[in-house]
């Protein structure tokens, strides 16, 4: 069974429990978010065009807690003993390609907490210092390597249509999934959380396309 290192409130390390006993307790542990960002396929890097991607995992059916939802491109646990330089693995495992942690864009170490409701025998608060990074990679979608078990498949969400949909100035985004079908997502399609995380993350992609600097979450 994975084990993870728990925290007090402050980030300074108090022990490390099996990763069921972590959610029960509601115990404070680090966990790897890592957005990935596309360039649109007509573009050359040096492009200012606006017409760029956020990508979005959808979550598997078998999932237990919110299946087929839309979620970070990468994400997972930090195990008992892992840096911050291990975010690498997590991101290869869920996505199927190298990593180079020096490619990855540091914006910051949100907190986040939420409920856990059926996924063990009491509903847990799951309580996370969430390392948030960016990633870009320009393959094809279609060339993901995903578990099927964890995703079930991976969709790209223009800028301009992310910022739209999580200001409230639009009710719909349009999208693509890793077979070029055109989708519409509506909230209801993301997991649940604060909205203005999904927002910020819009933000900060756009700034990064335009070659501003002070990324942060």
């Amino acid at each position: 069974m994975e084990n993870l290192d728990y925290f007090d409130d402050n980030m300074q390390y108090l022990g490390t429990d099996t990763r069921q006993a972590v959610h029960e307790k509601g115990l404070w542990h680090k966990t790897i978010h890592c957005w990935v960002l596309r360039r649109g396929a007509n573009h050359p890097p040096e492009s200012k065009d606006d017409d760029h991607y956020v990508v979005f995992q959808q979550r598997s059916a078998q999932k237990e807690y919110n299946p087929l939802v839309l979620d970070i491109s990468a994400a997972g646990h930090y195990a008992a003993g892992e840096t911050d330089q291990d975010a690498a693995r997590e991101i290869e495992e869920e996505l199927g390609f190298e990593v180079d942690f020096q490619d990855l864009i540091f914006l910051g170490i949100l907190q986040e907490a939420n409920i856990i409701p059926g996924q063990y025998e009491q509903t847990a608060i799951n309580r996370e210092f969430c390392y948030t990074y960016f990633l870009e990679d320009n393959r094809p979608l279609n060339q993901y390597q995903i578990q099927e078990e964890e995703v079930a498949d991976i969709v790209q969400i223009p800028i301009r249509e992310g910022l739209q949909l999580f200001s409230g100035a639009s009710k719909t985004a349009a999208g693509l999934d890793r077979h070029g079908n055109a989708t519409t997502y509506h909230l209801k399609d993301f997991l649940p959380r604060d909205l203005t995380y999904y927002l910020k993350i819009f933000i900060m992609a756009e700034r990064y396309f335009e070659d501003k600097k002070h990324l942060a979450i």
